[in-house]
């Protein structure tokens, strides 16, 4: 009875604790240094933890490829999908719960391309896909990228078009902090060898 009261504290305790902690961690790239001109370079290796493929982060104003419309959604800073790369990848050796995003066209180059008119965003867990939304989008305007409850392990961010040269902008990637679900795993792991002692 005991014990039975020790695990319900502690998933209460757990609860309460969630969504004060600031547990969704929110990637915004501000605290990257302003890149120099003409200010869109390559993502910086491990930045917020995790690996980046095909980003490039921007400045909201003042380089030779300014973003227009919407803007960024939180400045200074953003990321892109470099060179209008088709399939931009977002990976992380530990399993993460991907929490959503803001993303709007972007048109640097237009004697290149033109902006991504919609994207794909799919994430997958050890090769195996776990969710896959396509969505449109606009140049006038951020379009939410909904969140999945599971661990992936990779999200791919890919444009409607198989060739490069097809822009858009994100902003505002929301990802938990793994520390709270972390120890409280641990919690409840030292809870049942407990009890695995009691019943010897």
């Amino acid at each position: 009875m005991i014990l039975k009261k020790y695990i319900v504290g502690l998933t209460a305790a757990f609860l309460l604790v969630l969504p004060a902690s600031g547990i969704a961690g929110i990637i915004t790239f501000d605290d990257i240094a302003n890149p120099a001109p003409p200010a869109w370079a390559p993502l910086p290796a491990g930045y917020a933890g995790f690996t980046w493929s095909g980003f490039w982060y921007v400045l909201a104003a003042g380089g030779t490829y300014p973003i227009p419309g919407a803007g960024i959604y939180s400045p200074p800073n953003a990321v892109s999908n470099g060179y209008g790369i088709h399939d931009s990848v977002m990976s992380s050796a530990t399993p993460f719960s991907f929490g959503g995003a803001y993303i709007t066209q972007w048109d640097p180059l237009p004697s290149l391309g033109g902006p991504a008119t919609s994207i794909t965003v799919e994430g997958l867990l050890g090769g195996v896909t776990k969710f896959s939304n396509t969505y449109s989008l606009y140049s006038d305007s951020y379009t939410h990228v909904a969140g999945y409850g599971g661990m992936v392990d990779t999200v791919h961010f890919r444009t409607n078009t198989t060739s490069n040269y097809n822009w858009w902008v994100m902003d505002n990637i929301s990802v938990p902090e793994p520390s709270l679900v972390f120890l409280f795993g641990i919690g409840l792991a030292a809870v049942s060898l407990i009890a695995n002692r009691f019943r010897a």
